[in-house]
């Protein structure tokens, strides 16, 4: 059991490192989906074209400001968590830190879902609309 409890930090250690990695890959992600939608590669009589674009564009602030927070969120967590790994006495994590792993781990998830949906109706979208390269 001293042994699971040892590991703990470190499999969320993990499980943090691989929140931080995906989303600087959403980051990437969200700068290409901007562009997209802002350019001018989509047939222009599409009917509510404009209506569309800017409903995307809403969404893509709203869903970069939950990113942000959720950055800030996982960094501080991750900065907490480095300083009990640092720890010498190698004490068990109390219930609250486990909690708010499982608590920051919902929110993540819920974060990537609404992101990824978004980023599908982007596509789908978008996809259906971009002009087609006349020979």
């Amino acid at each position: 059991m001293a042994t699971h409890t040892k590991n703990v930090p470190n499999i969320y250690h993990t499980e943090v490192k691989e929140w931080k990695s995906n989303l600087l890959f959403v980051d990437t992600e969200l700068h290409f989906i901007e562009q997209l939608i802002h350019s001018y590669v989509f047939e222009p009589k599409t009917p509510t074209l404009f209506e569309r674009l800017e409903y995307f564009k809403t969404q893509i602030l709203d869903i970069k400001e939950q990113h942000k927070k959720m950055q800030h969120l996982i960094i501080n967590h991750d900065n907490e968590l480095g300083g009990i790994m640092e720890c010498d006495d190698a004490q068990p994590l109390d219930a609250s830190f486990e909690k708010k792993q499982l608590k920051i781990s919902a929110s993540y998830n819920q974060f990537m879902t609404s992101y990824k949906t978004l980023k599908s109706e982007i596509f789908e979208y978008c996809g259906s609309i971009l002009k087609r390269n006349k020979k």
